[in-house]
């Protein structure tokens, strides 16, 4: 699984397909032999649903980082890192030092409840990270500049 995480956004991951005939009179006869246990589960999926939405209304809203998003925060020759999405900073996979290679995932996002990792443009040394996790993140947003 976790090497799918990593393969699938790179377009290096492809699912396995099937050939099959679909039984629109089976589909029903299934539906109809567990029409109890389906309404049993879509009864506790709406409501936790609810119970979730309401937990989220009573969380604080995420803190605004005051980092600059230009490439001109950044020394001259360091490559940025950026956040594609609005999300928020979920956790940093690496620290300042650390050596990192193209591709590598350098952040985690969280963005509508999905982990969407944040990967290194070059290869290179992290030497300033700009966001702390749980920080919010707009599009285009600097996290850190990689020396080459």
């Amino acid at each position: 699984l976790a090497q799918m995480r990593e393969d699938f956004p790179r377009g290096r991951w492809s699912p396995r397909i099937e050939n099959t005939t679909f039984s629109l009179r089976k589909y029903r006869q299934f539906l109809s032999d567990h029409a109890e246990g389906i309404h049993d589960f879509r009864t506790t999926q709406r409501t936790a649903f609810q119970e979730e939405r309401g937990r989220w209304a009573d969380l604080p809203a995420l803190p605004v980082t005051e980092s600059v998003t230009t490439e001109s925060s950044l020394p001259e020759g360091y490559e940025p890192v950026v956040s594609e999405t609005p999300g928020s900073l979920w956790k940093l996979t690496v620290k300042e030092g650390d050596s990192v290679e193209e591709g590598q995932v350098v952040a985690v996002m969280e963005t509508m409840k999905m982990e969407s990792p944040v990967f290194s443009p070059v290869g290179g040394i992290v030497r300033k990270i700009l966001v702390a996790p749980g920080s919010a993140l707009s599009p285009g947003q600097i996290l850190m500049g990689v020396e080459p």
